[in-house]
């Protein structure tokens, strides 16, 4: 023990100021009946072992044969708490609850109680929010251990302190005035990922002929926070879809968030398609995590073009001008364009109407019309006429 002041708080008397082992007070008299109080200030130096300490005080004067002295103990104790605080779900997504486990242990010499666990709820400083995880009354003795819980829903990424409060005592659970309480504090951090992927699709061509190849781009963006894996595409109408190249990102072949792959898929189409794609991949916590569907249209066209030919007069008189009319149409599906007529044996053919619009464009179902005169034919005339368009 280490002296730190000394006091004679009754009676008239003075002691020794030197701080020391021994302190030495003397009283000129003490009347009877009367009391004379001296105060002994001592300190535990830190690190002291734990022990018992026996102090002895003895009064003398003129007037005893003997000597008087008496005796006191004071138990030198450590007392200590340590606090475990964990849990089995240290990655979780988003809107997850998650359960901490929070073990006490008392590492110290002496019992505790009135054991408490506050954790700041991932907001230090701001105690508002502070929640009260469980209160231990004890007594927990040297070694012991207690447990308690907390179960939250996280929908961020959160690193939360847990502190432990005890109050040394007796076997008994009586407080220990003079030992000030113990605490200890523990973290955890839990991430709260939120994966997510996004999809384009394109298609290449997006118009091709009956039972030619269409073709179709698609571009999975990670457009979350987490690593995804096992990356796919899934179309309705077209595969398999394979990759192709990673178009945005580190080049480590992982799927990290930011990153755009690129896949691409053909098939052979008869008839107009509409079809739908999805993005597909396993977050890390082995979850599927699937994208919004794209589609892509592709028209598949079938064009045709006829064209009828008739003479105004099936016989005429040698020497005769006679006047062939055509009839061009659009039999197809697709529009048509840059529509030429020629005829083997009669020239020029000059169209003569039905164009809709005034657009060029012989639209499906449209019919165009033709005339061509031949003159002075002296003999019988079989001539062909042939179109075509664009």
């Amino acid at each position: 023990l280490v002296v730190t002041g000394i006091a004679v708080t009754s009676g008239t008397g003075s002691c020794d100021p030197a701080i020391d082992a021994t302190v030495d007070c003397t009283f000129p008299s003490i009347a009877p009946g009367s009391t004379a109080v001296v105060t002994v200030t001592f300190s535990v130096p830190g690190g002291t072992a734990s022990s018992t300490i026996t102090n002895s005080a003895t009064v003398d004067s003129d007037e005893l044969a003997v000597p008087v002295t008496a005796s006191d103990d004071v138990a030198i104790v450590n007392p200590a708490v340590a606090l475990d605080k964990s849990t089995t779900t240290p990655v979780v997504d988003t809107g997850d609850s998650v359960t901490y486990s929070f073990v006490i242990t008392n590492t110290g010499d002496t019992h505790l109680a009135s054991i408490s666990v506050t954790d700041d709820a991932g907001t230090p400083g701001v105690p508002g929010d502070d929640v009260t995880v469980c209160v231990v009354a004890g007594p927990l003795a040297p070694g012991q251990t207690a447990t308690c819980g907390l179960t939250v829903v996280l929908t961020a990424d959160t690193l939360n302190t847990a502190v432990v409060t005890a109050n040394p005592s007796d076997a008994a659970g009586a407080d220990l005035a003079a030992v000030p309480d113990v605490t200890a504090a523990d973290t955890q951090l839990v991430d709260v990922i939120d994966p997510a992927l996004g999809l384009t699709k394109v298609a290449t061509t997006p118009v091709v002929y009956a039972s030619d190849t269409a073709s179709y781009q698609y571009d999975v963006t990670n457009t979350g926070d987490d690593v995804l894996t096992a990356v796919a595409v899934s179309d309705d109408a077209c595969g398999p879809v394979t990759f192709v190249a990673e178009i945005a990102g580190n080049g480590d072949a992982v799927f990290d968030a930011g990153e755009v792959w690129r896949y691409s898929c053909s098939a052979t189409l008869a008839a107009d398609t509409v079809n739908t794609a999805v993005a597909l991949a396993t977050d890390s916590l082995a979850r599927q995590v699937v994208s919004e569907s794209a589609t892509a249209v592709v028209d598949v066209i079938n064009p045709a073009i006829e064209v009828s030919k008739a003479a105004d007069a099936p016989v005429v008189l040698p020497g005769t001008d006679f006047t062939f009319s055509f009839a061009v149409t659009n039999t197809g599906d697709d529009p048509l364009t840059a529509v030429a007529l020629a005829d083997d044996t009669c020239g020029p053919v000059v169209f003569t109407g039905g164009d809709v619009g005034s657009d060029g464009v012989l639209s499906p179902s449209e019919s165009w019309t033709y005339q061509c005169v031949l003159s002075g034919a002296i003999d019988d005339v079989t001539n062909t006429g042939m179109v075509r368009s664009s």
